[in-house]
C-alpha cells in the first residue's frame, strides 16, 4: 500500500472546501469593515473609538472549578 504522503495529498474534499470557505469569510469581513469605515466617515466618528471600546470596565475573572 502507498502512504498518503504529506501536505495536501490524500486529504480529499476537506482541503478543497476549506480554502473557498476561508476566502468567503475574508470577503464578508472586508465588506463589513468597509461599511463600518463608510459609516465613521459619514458621521465623523473616530474608528479608534470602536476599537478601544469596552462593554465592561474590567473583564470577569475566570475561576477554575475545583473538584472535592
Amino acid at each position: 500500500m502507498r502512504g498518503r504522503g504529506s501536505g495536501w495529498q490524500g486529504r480529499g474534499v476537506e482541503a478543497g472546501l476549506s480554502v473557498p470557505t476561508f476566502l468567503q469569510t475574508v470577503r464578508a469581513v472586508a465588506g463589513f469593515l468597509d461599511r463600518a469605515a463608510k459609516h465613521c466617515a459619514e458621521t465623523g466618528v473616530d474608528p479608534d473609538d470602536f476599537v478601544n471600546a469596552r462593554l465592561f470596565d474590567a473583564p470577569w475573572r475566570v475561576r477554575r472549578a475545583r473538584s472535592r
